[in-house]
């Protein structure tokens, strides 16, 4: 229709055109209309007149021109009552409030009875916060501000009747946002029922405007009335809402809104919600209107998120939302595509995900971005770390503190350089080798300490030029100015410490070196590993800066940057440098101590020893030969065993340490002789003669949400006093009694840790069968049982997979792998799904039923458990049907091998990327497994390229030979780990780059 066309076309265009349009083309039509319809549109005029008369006039100019006056007013008031000492200070800035104060209730009036001039009132709005800020700045001048600050300010806002609604008391001007706050909320609830859609459109613009002249904060503040937040009691006495009948009149007139809002009033105040999202006056109409400002305001938050994230925002996001879950998925989304944008996107997306105790984000983030991070990041950084440490991502947090205390330091050497920038001379290198054999506190290194840092001091830059004009004029030069590497001569980063635009210059002339590096070095002292990264630190520290041996050197050095205020940062990180060097020192030394101490009491064993066996060879030589080295079946060494020690000695030549826990001395022991073949077992094995202990263990649940929980992991804790341990995970279906004959063989020798996995016997699971069991989880577990213990690792069927992953997760710990039956699966190319693995090995087509169907599958092996254990442990003498394995809608095998597992555990892994395991490997298979020909797919697997140190043995036999063949398969076992060297614990491997 024309009508509606000429309604778009009017609003679109400016005040003046729109006045011309009237009064040159549509007034005159009335000429032309007949008689009664111009009437009509007359009287419609009329009434429009009459009920807007009575608003009051917003002159925002006038007001303007009075508050710039009064401001004036006080400043020169300031000026004068310095020297008169009267001042009209106080009262000047009484009135101005009282001014600005008393508008409120008219622009309330125009907005919200009168329903017009929103674009004004909103003006006015915005210059009364203006000015409150602005009088906050000057109050000061000329006197106290507290005065000012206390002022008390009562403001009433009243209905078209004078009846009261809503009374206001509070305290100086810094708390008259909340009024504001409060009057714009109705503001914008009037504008949203009754106004025009172009006074709708300038929605967002007004919101911005309140943003810039009170914060984001303000933005979620004006939902709930200029309340901090929706939950706030609010039980201040700043609001009073007047609910008295007698006050308020409640009388309905059709005609006129404010009436309306008046009847409203008596018939919602009793239903409504009491939250601070309502105002009890509001009629219904406007009470709707809320929602529909609570996106608009959503909406603008959003903007300002995408541009510069921050907790902040995503907090108030998340109180607002009446969906905090979609929300939570947009803006991680948000997170996912800008983190990477800038420095401050990264430390904001790492700041919500630690709060969220998203740890695989956070490990996300940091691979991909974490180059973005600056040093002021680093208590982010930190936070990241410490998120990390307690979860299956152990080994990049212990990779980033390594890292960051490497660059912490490297940070204090580059400034202690620039401060002594004679330092590196060769010269001052030999007189600091000559003064640290002097004796301490000795007169003659005292004075050459002096004239040492006096030398590494003296500057090497020209005259500062302001102080080389200060020496011109006479004047004394200030202190540090006659250096000219001094750039910040006159502290100006220092003149604001909160000022964000200054945090560039004061990263770069004040970095945070003494903090940072604390920060590190106290997560080095709490994480497990952690004394370890330190002392090498204190290894490389000293490599870089041998003074560091000297703490009185370091103390003169002190002493000197104390004279060079500018230098204030270095001189705090110097000192904490030195505190951090006596006490590695001091751990140095008392490890020495103990380590003399050990070998003092090991010559001594040795040598009684010695004598008691020449004596033993005289007396014996005429009888029988000499005992074994341990009797059969028992724990008790025989008179030629070597008497166990509870403090290890150090190690003698030609041994290697095999179990080296973090918080004790090293052990080291020399091998046992050679044994041709194992021992025979005399006695049948009894499970239930072994007592099990409980590993309490942190453990990620990520269906149906990612959650840390607790699990209970079961294991057998076997000659806990041996030299060396051994750790045997047993596959699937298995349980840790699977391995008695190896038990049997070895527990005399090596202290044994038999786990059951989680989810085995007594080993509880987090709960998520499809997506919680990945080779990592498994890792975390072992690690958790064996606390730090370096271990060689003996491995089976699946648990050999996870023994591997093991080796490649934590070289730390685990020193060597034997794997039994299945070889190492790299996940360096493509990940392969199952499903592709049948054509060639068709006996895994059983995964297929457990990814798809595990419900099914746990009813099927359930149903007769004997039956199914007994259908799988089978010998190659008596083999399973040709159909085993082959069939995807039914199986007896092992059901909790689904893809997600696999998917997870292989996406970790090739992320990594360090797919190569240095430690010795021995892996045995089988000739005659009906699963597949393990020889052939470790070929095809190229397994044998990423085990630089394998040993590889064939055993006949089917998939349980350790059970069908255990003499030959513990002879194989016994005489590797007696040939082999298993890497130390501890020692660094070096990073390896699989080219594929």
């Amino acid at each position: 229709m024309m009508s509606s066309k000429l309604i778009q076309i009017f609003n679109a265009l400016p005040l003046e055109a729109q006045q011309v349009l009237v009064e040159n083309h549509l007034a005159s039509l009335l000429d032309f209309l007949p008689k009664e319809r111009s009437n009509q549109v007359l009287s419609a005029a009329t009434r429009l007149q009459r009920k807007y008369q009575e608003a009051p006039t917003l002159d925002l100019r006038a007001k303007k021109r009075q508050i710039n006056g009064l401001l004036d007013q006080v400043i020169r008031d300031a000026k004068i009552s310095f020297i008169k000492e009267r001042s009209n200070r106080e009262e000047l800035l009484s009135e101005i409030i009282h001014s600005l104060t008393g508008w409120l209730n008219d622009i309330w009036t125009v907005v919200y009875v009168h329903c017009v001039n929103f674009d004004i009132a909103h003006q006015c709005l915005v210059f009364v916060a203006d000015a409150l800020a602005q009088l906050s700045e000057t109050s000061s001048l000329g006197g106290c501000k507290c005065s000012v600050m206390n002022v008390p300010v009562e403001v009433c806002l009243k209905s078209k009747k004078g009846k009261a609604l809503k009374h206001f008391s509070v305290l100086g001007p810094q708390n008259i946002d909340r009024i504001l706050l409060w009057i714009w909320r109705d503001l914008f609830l009037s504008l949203l029922a009754n106004g025009s859609e172009v006074d709708k459109q300038k929605v967002p613009n007004f919101l911005e405007d309140i943003e810039t002249s009170l914060g984001i904060g303000a933005l979620e503040r004006v939902l709930y009335g200029g309340r901090p937040s929706e939950i706030d009691d609010d039980d201040d006495d700043d609001y009073e809402d007047i609910e008295d009948d007698e006050n308020i009149d409640y009388t309905f007139d059709e005609q006129q809104y404010m009436d309306d809002i008046d009847s409203d009033c008596d018939s919602d105040m009793s239903d409504r919600c009491p939250c601070n999202l309502h105002a009890p006056y509001w009629p219904e109409k406007m009470n709707k209107e809320r929602l529909h400002l609570r996106d608009c305001v959503e909406k603008r938050l959003f903007s300002i998120f995408k541009v510069t994230p921050s907790v902040r925002i995503y907090n108030t996001l998340l109180s607002i939302s009446q969906d905090s879950s979609s929300t939570e998925m947009r803006v991680s989304q948000l997170l996912r595509d800008i983190a990477g944008d800038t420095p401050d996107n990264l430390v904001a997306a790492l700041d919500i995900n630690i709060t969220n105790g998203k740890q695989s984000l956070i490990s996300i983030l940091l691979n991909s971005h974490g180059y973005l991070l600056r040093p002021r990041d680093s208590i982010t950084l930190q936070r990241a770390v410490v998120k990390l440490h307690n979860s299956p991502y152990h080994n990049q947090s212990a990779a980033i503190l390594e890292q960051e205390l490497n660059e912490s330091l490297k940070a204090i050497c580059a400034a202690v350089r620039s401060s002594f920038p004679h330092i590196e001379e060769d010269c001052n290198k030999n007189d600091i080798v000559e003064i640290l054999k002097l004796r301490n506190s000795s007169s003659i290194r005292q004075e050459r300490v002096e004239q040492w840092v006096d030398r590494i001091s003296s500057s090497s830059h020209p005259l500062h030029p302001m102080a080389l004009a200060a020496m011109m004029m006479g004047l004394p030069m200030l202190p540090g100015s006659e250096d000219g590497d001094d750039a910040d001569l006159l502290n100006y980063v220092d003149l604001d410490q909160i000022d964000p635009d200054l945090d560039d210059l004061r990263e770069e002339y004040r970095p945070d070196l003494k903090g940072i590096f604390d920060g590190w070095v106290h997560l080095g002292k709490t994480f497990k590993g952690g004394p370890a990264i330190l002392a090498n630190l204190y290894t490389t520290a000293l490599e870089s800066m041998p003074w560091l041996r000297g703490s009185d050197i370091v103390g003169e050095m002190v002493n000197k940057l104390r004279e060079r205020p500018n230098k204030n940062y270095v001189l705090e990180a110097l000192g904490f440098l030195n505190t951090f060097s006596k006490a590695q020192r001091k751990k140095r030394n008392l490890a020495r101590a103990e380590q003399q101490k050990c070998a003092t009491a090991v010559n001594k064993t040795q040598s009684n020893t010695t004598t008691h066996q020449a004596r033993g060879e005289a007396s014996s030589r005429r009888s029988t030969p000499p005992p074994p080295l341990f009797s059969p079946r028992t724990t008790t060494p025989t008179s030629n065993s070597p008497v166990p020690s509870s403090t290890s000695p150090p190690p003698p030549p030609g041994t290697v340490p095999l179990f080296n826990p973090s918080n004790a001395s090293p052990f080291a022991f020399s091998p046992p002789p050679p044994v041709s073949g194992t021992r025979a077992t005399l006695v049948p094995f009894k499970p239930w003669e072994y007592d099990k202990k409980t590993a309490v263990c942190k453990a990620v649940r990520r269906e149906p949400s990612e959650e840390v929980v607790d699990i209970k992991i079961k294991y057998v804790d076997i000659n806990p006093e041996a030299s060396r341990a051994m750790i045997m995970v047993h596959g699937w279906p298995s349980l840790w009694s699977t391995w008695s004959n190896q038990i049997q063989e070895f527990q005399e020798d090596y202290h044994l840790v038999v786990p059951d996995l989680r989810g085995f016997g007594e080993s509880t699971h987090p709960g998520d069968t499809r997506s919680s069991g990945t080779l990592q989880d498994m890792v975390t577990d072992l690690v958790c049982v064996l606390e730090e213990a370096n271990v060689e690792s003996i491995r089976h069927d699946w648990g050999s997979s996870i023994c591997y992953e093991a080796a490649r997760l934590r070289p730390d710990i685990f020193t060597a792998v034997i794997g039994v039956v299945v070889p190492y699966v790299p996940s360096a190319g493509h990940y392969i799904p199952i499903r592709d693995l049948t054509p060639v090995f068709p006996r895994l087509t059983y995964q297929l039923f457990f990814d798809s169907q595990p419900e099914a599958a746990a009813a099927e092996l359930d149903k007769d458990i004997r039956r199914a254990v007994r259908g799988t442990l089978r010998t190659a003498a008596s083999p399973p049907p040709s159909d085993f394995l082959r069939s995807n809608e039914t199986f007896i095998g092992a059901w909790d091998h689904v893809e997600e597992n696999r998917l997870l555990g292989w996406r970790l892994a090739n992320l990594q990327g360090n797919h190569t395991i240095r430690q010795p490997v021995l892996a045995i298979y089988s000739t005659e497994d009906p699963v597949a020909d393990w020889v052939a797919a470790a070929k095809l697997l190229r397994s044998a390229d990423y085990l630089p140190n394998l040993m590889t043995e064939i055993l006949p036999g089917s998939h349980w030979v350790h059970l069908e063949h255990p003499t030959k398969f513990n002879d194989v076992v016994r005489k590797w780990l007696v040939d082999t060297t298993p890497t130390t614990a501890g020692q660094h491997l070096g990073k390896q780059h699989d080219e594929l």
